[in-house]
């Protein structure tokens, strides 16, 4: 016969087995995460061997003078109507990075980046702008397609242009009268828009928080549920809606949690277009993956 008690002890296993599976999957995470730290040490201009150098690109190969792009392939579909106005939903397909070829200057050391796939990490403010509606015509052409079984297919490209200051992660030698950047072992070449050892510091931080917000709520949940008299007083029937509340809310939390510690060549762009109330002002909003928005008819960066 199941009584309360183990009825209560079979509830608390499944809990910590769900919490303890999610905080292994959090610091698998965050383990690849500190290895991609420890491979970025920075490097000084003139210096050799694998690391991270700093620079500031001075010619780029690519289409805008562009040294380097990330292409995320999406498909749009029309979503249901808001407050009366149309929307499209974007899904990421796949994510893809492009290096273009070009030179960067770190002090006085000109570095040659060779035209090759690699890792692309751009500004995220660049990211919803390239994903953005243009204009009502735009969101008129894409709807028509959006409706359809297979939906609209676009690709968003994100390029990092000359004069933009980047993180070059990969093997710096010597090449001749000049220095060129080779892919790691195993791996690619990495430019940045952004600082990745700050980027990893703090997504290693961010991991570590949840980690042990996790251990601790459920911790504390299970000392309410076990209080006396055991799955009968008050406190321990507290205990238990707690730790309803909690294995229900957890996961959602976990997550979002993974998804935040997705490198930003391949972090979730989605988003949502939505019909401006006044179409012929020719203003549609465009809403990100983080519910960011971005007024049509603002400069951005080049999508295809």
């Amino acid at each position: 016969m199941l009584t309360r008690e183990i009825m209560g002890a079979l509830a608390l296993a499944i809990l910590w087995v769900n919490t303890l599976l999610i905080a292994a999957a959090t610091l698998k995470l965050a383990g690849e995460l500190r290895r991609r730290l420890g491979a970025l040490r920075p490097l000084v201009p003139g210096e050799e061997g694998r690391g991270l150098l700093r620079a500031r690109v001075e010619e780029g190969l690519g289409e805008g003078a562009s040294i380097a792009r990330l292409v995320v392939e999406q498909v749009g579909r029309a979503g249901a109507e808001r407050g009366g106005r149309r929307t499209i939903h974007f899904g990421d397909r796949t994510f893809a990075g492009e290096l273009l070829g070009g030179e960067v200057v770190a002090g006085n050391v000109r570095v040659r980046v060779p035209a090759a796939r690699g890792e692309v990490w751009p500004e995220r403010d660049d990211v919803r702008a390239s994903a953005g509606c243009a204009s009502q015509a735009r969101f008129d052409e894409v709807y028509e397609e959006a409706r359809k079984a297979r939906g609209h297919a676009r690709k968003v490209c994100v390029h990092i242009t000359g004069g933009a200051t980047v993180w070059l992660g990969g093997v710096v030698r010597r090449g001749g009268s000049a220095f060129e950047i080779e892919a790691p072992p195993g791996g690619e070449i990495l430019v940045s828009a952004i600082d990745p050892r700050a980027w990893l510091r703090s997504k290693l931080g961010l991991a570590a928080v949840f980690v042990l917000a996790e251990l601790a709520f459920a911790g504390g949940v299970t000392a309410l549920a076990l209080w006396p008299p055991r799955f009968d007083g008050w406190v321990s029937l507290l205990g238990g809606v707690l730790g309803l509340g909690y294995f229900l809310a957890v996961q959602p939390v976990g997550t979002a949690v993974r998804d935040a510690l997705r490198p930003p060549s391949t972090a979730f762009v989605r988003g949502v277009w939505i019909e401006s109330a006044s179409p012929r002002e020719g203003q549609v909003s465009a809403r990100g993956g983080d519910a960011s928005t971005r007024a049509a008819g603002a400069p951005r960066p080049s999508r295809s």
